[in-house]
C-alpha cells in the first residue's frame, strides 16, 4: 500500500488488518465461494467476505457449508482481537520486538506485506 493508509493508521495507534483468504464472493457463485475459502484456509487465517455491494445471497448460502467443514477440520472462529491475543501467547518477547520493529519500518515506508500467521501450526 503506497497511498498513505498504513502510515496514517499507525499514527492513530491503530492496526491495519489484512486478510489471508479472499473468498472472491463479489464475483463468484456459492460453490466457488466455498471452494475458495476451503482450499485457502489455514490456522490463524483471516477470510475476506463482503456484506454489501450487491446480491450477497451466494455468500450467505456458502457460509453454512464453509463453517461446517472448517469446524469438522478443527478450526475455531474468533474475532480479530481474540486472534491477536492468541498470537501473542505463542510469540516470544524477541518475536514481539521484531514484529514491532517491522511495523515501525513499514509505517515509515508505507508498505504492507502479505499476512503471515504467527501461530505455530
Amino acid at each position: 500500500m503506497t497511498n498513505g493508509l498504513v502510515q496514517y493508521v499507525h499514527s492513530q495507534n491503530q492496526a491495519n488488518i489484512m486478510w489471508s483468504v479472499d473468498s472472491a464472493d463479489w464475483r463468484s457463485g456459492t460453490d466457488a465461494i466455498a471452494r475458495n475459502v476451503l482450499t485457502q484456509a489455514q490456522p490463524g487465517g483471516i477470510v475476506l467476505m463482503h456484506d454489501g455491494g450487491g446480491n450477497r445471497a451466494p455468500t450467505v448460502a456458502a457460509l453454512p457449508r464453509i463453517i461446517a467443514e472448517l469446524k469438522r477440520q478443527g478450526y475455531e472462529f474468533v474475532t480479530i482481537p481474540e486472534l491477536l491475543e492468541i498470537a501473542d501467547e505463542y510469540m516470544s518477547d524477541e518475536d514481539i520486538a521484531s514484529q514491532e520493529q517491522k511495523a515501525r519500518e513499514m509505517s515509515e515506508s508505507d508498505e504492507m506485506p502479505m499476512y503471515q500467521s504467527p501461530l505455530p501450526y
